[in-house]
């Protein structure tokens, strides 16, 4: 073990001496919340920070497409038109 621990030591050693050592990538965890359901998922996210996804609405019972954009999660569901069974708009 105590051989492992040196070796592994002189390794990390040689690397920052040579100048090798790689920038460390830091990631942040971001609640993004729901529109009102118990879950959310996230399913990508672009260049410029927006999400998208899909979250349950209050009761679980259906689920809604958003945007989650500068902190705020924007129901995508609400800028469709109302359709009926048929696929016909209600007005």
């Amino acid at each position: 073990m105590k051989t492992k621990s040196i070796l592994m030591l002189a390794s990390v050693l040689m690397l920052v001496g040579s100048g090798q050592v790689m920038a460390i990538t830091q990631y942040t965890i971001t609640d993004l919340g729901t529109l009102g359901g118990s879950y959310a998922y996230a399913r990508g996210i672009n260049n410029s920070g927006q999400v998208a996804g899909y979250s349950y609405l209050t009761g679980n019972s259906s689920a809604h497409a958003f945007l989650y954009d500068g902190g705020v999660m924007i129901d995508l569901n609400t800028l469709l038109p109302r359709l009926d069974i048929r696929g016909s708009r209600l007005y």
